[in-house]
């Protein structure tokens, strides 16, 4: 699934350092855990997910990480007053709130997902 994300970024010309970075590591760690905990593991998938699911992160990271840079671009591309709200609204305080509301949001997505499945799987007589 990272592959696919990733080949539209540098299609889109989107495609960061920072992003093709988060994009191979939490693809690999993911596989890892889910091979060293098994693939039938609920648990091991669920943390699976959720490491996952902090593939994109490199966008947003480059915020904290080079902030001159984001806000020179963000200057070009947008306008002067979007490169300040965006400032202004990219405080550090944001980065482990961001990162709480990614797992958080990872589980949720995770656990709905089981139960869509389950329901689907069980009536095609799957399970």
């Amino acid at each position: 699934m990272n592959l696919i994300v990733g080949v539209i970024y540098f299609i889109a010309g989107e495609l960061s350092n920072l992003v093709i970075v988060t994009l191979i590591i939490t693809t690999v760690l993911a596989e890892g855990v889910r091979k060293v905990g098994g693939y039938h593991n609920l648990k091991t998938t669920l943390f699976s997910h959720v490491i996952f699911s902090f593939g994109m992160f490199g966008n947003p990271l480059y915020i904290w990480v080079f902030p001159e840079y984001t806000v020179a671009r963000a200057t070009e591309e947008m306008s002067a007053e979007y490169a300040t709200v965006m400032q202004n609204v990219a405080q550090i305080w944001m980065l482990p709130v961001m990162i709480a509301a990614t797992v958080v949001l990872a589980l949720v997505g995770s656990l709905l997902g089981k139960t869509v499945l389950k329901k689907q799987l069980s009536n095609a007589a799957l399970i």
